[in-house]
């Protein structure tokens, strides 16, 4: 939105707010010092990115602060802003992937995991976190195959294909897996497999 525009638009609202006396102590001098401030503070914030780079994924650690606290909207926003600013940093894609799966929007989910993927193809979390999705809508061959990419042992990984190997049928698949698990020090994933495996539970990770 052009400056002039957002301008006009902060006044607008400023009018009908101090009209109503919701706040009748800010003059429009007050708020055009708050206008600029926030201007300069973000011609500011851009030169310090384009300066340090590694300042780029401040949006993405506030998007996980604000996901561990559930406040998905904002988690979203945040992640969203990372990558516009730094596009090729597969985590705000996989991150905004579990978001929106939380939010029950499983199509964009998929879309994220699989943009995560594409930039970074051995990317283990989204891997898992996508043959976890599919797993979940009973794509079983399709969720077998992400979750035999990445490299080397990653239990979220093992557990998923445990579960895949279990819903075809390969119990004996699933046990050499929950004995990885166990030696790989997973101790809680290999408690739920263990309990799926002898049928006393659901899976606790594999949620609707």
């Amino acid at each position: 939105m052009p400056l002039l525009r957002r301008k006009k638009l902060i006044f607008k609202n400023f009018k009908t707010l101090k009209e109503s006396g919701a706040h009748p102590k800010i003059s429009s001098r007050q708020l055009t010092i708050i206008f600029i401030v926030a201007i300069l503070f973000n011609l500011w914030f851009r030169e310090a990115i384009s300066l340090h780079p590694s300042y780029k994924k401040v949006f993405y650690h506030l998007g996980c602060e604000a996901q561990e606290k559930n406040r998905l909207g904002q988690a979203e926003r945040y992640y969203k802003k990372a990558i516009s600013l730094d596009p090729v940093f597969a985590p705000s894609y996989q991150q905004l992937g579990l978001v929106y799966e939380k939010k029950g929007d499983r199509k964009k989910a998929q879309e994220y995991y699989e943009r995560a993927i594409i930039i970074d193809p051995s990317f283990s979390e989204a891997l898992s976190d996508l043959g976890m999705l599919l797993l979940k809508e009973n794509r079983f061959q399709e969720a077998i195959s992400y979750f035999r990419r990445p490299y080397g042992p990653y239990a979220k990984a093992q557990y998923g294909l445990a579960l895949a190997f279990l819903k075809l049928g390969q119990k004996e698949n699933a046990l050499d897996l929950l004995a990885d698990l166990k030696s790989g020090g997973a101790h809680d994933l290999a408690k739920d497999l263990e309990g799926v495996i002898n049928n006393s539970a659901e899976p606790a990770y594999v949620k609707p």
